[in-house]
């Protein structure tokens, strides 16, 4: 590595706004059209500051069809370094998705990888997740807690079964750690996009409710045309997806959200009951709570030919 090799190093790491491309290629492989989408630049601008970065060899690019991705060019153990070490000073930092967004503030700030997680969970990217997304985040910030990897948070959400937007859930979940694996997210089946989430440690709740005012905008878009059209999501262009999820993120929170007080709650949370059976019939493994009774046999609802649904 020659002096104007270094020249072009130290160059490149010198404006703020390739620092942040560098963080934000830390979670992986961008697309220029999602770079664009969260830093809110246009396409030219992102362009020009990746190509620096490019020839000064710290990022490196490769075409899919029409699209251009960008991820960490990693293979000069120097140049890994620097890299490493700057990220390490732009650790914690979020990036806005919107021009006024400040932390505690009207809009919230969302880092790129939890969102890059929630689009990985959900399979597509889309609006009502991010939607749900922002929603256990602002819940998460009034209630003073965090994500719970535990039981330590319960939600009882309002969705319904099959309806449009129901992807709010997976945002969610993402965001507030309840899952229907650990038994703590609970559907009352409203058919609403909204929730109560409840503290157990602090018996404290607070019920987040989309207002809908947003409704005829994100109709508006190109992405849910095409939905309405009948296209499936994962075959709409991102940078079309992004245009919807970015109105949702960038709408002040009075005016997309009903953010009620935080309360009190009454909540008692379910015991869980570790208790389980082999079926004498089937060989299959039953929670206790399901187990049924025939003749002198132990089975599973199955075997046991009951029609009923599912007990609490």
């Amino acid at each position: 590595m020659n002096t104007s090799d270094l020249v072009k190093i130290f160059k490149a790491l010198s404006d703020e706004t390739r620092l942040k491309l560098l963080a934000l290629l830390e979670n992986g492989e961008l697309c220029v059209c999602e770079i664009v989408s969260i830093l809110k630049m246009s396409q030219p601008k992102v362009s020009f500051h990746l190509n620096i970065l490019k020839d000064a060899g710290l990022v490196k690019m490769r075409k899919e069809g029409t699209r251009i991705f960008y991820s960490l060019d990693d293979s000069n153990l120097f140049k890994r370094f620097l890299i490493l070490s700057v990220i390490e000073n732009t650790k914690g930092k979020t990036f806005a998705f919107g021009s006024n967004q400040k932390e505690g503030g009207v809009i919230m700030e969302i880092k790129k990888d939890l969102l890059k997680l929630l689009f990985d969970f959900h399979g597509h990217k889309c609006w009502a997740s991010a939607l749900g997304l922002r929603a256990g985040l602002i819940a998460l910030r009034e209630l003073k807690t965090q994500r719970t990897g535990t039981r330590s948070l319960y939600c009882l959400i309002e969705v319904g079964h099959a309806h449009g937007a129901v992807c709010f859930a997976d945002g969610v979940q993402v965001a507030t750690g309840c899952s229907i694996g650990k038994g703590n997210l609970i559907k009352t089946l409203k058919g609403k996009l909204a929730f109560t989430l409840i503290d157990i440690k602090n018996w404290k709740e607070i019920r987040i409710a989309y207002n809908g005012k947003l409704k005829d905008k994100i109709a508006n878009t190109a992405f849910m045309k095409k939905r309405a059209a009948g296209i499936p999501p994962t075959e709409i262009p991102d940078e079309e997806a992004m245009e919807a999820i970015n109105i949702v993120l960038e709408a002040p929170e009075d005016e997309i959200f009903f953010i009620s007080p935080v309360k009190d709650t009454n909540f008692e949370p379910p015991e869980e009951i570790l208790g389980s059976i082999v079926c004498d019939i089937c060989g299959e493994w039953v929670s206790m709570p399901y187990v049924r009774i025939l003749g002198e046999k132990k089975v599973c609802i199955d075997c046991a030919g009951y029609t009923e649904g599912f007990e609490r």
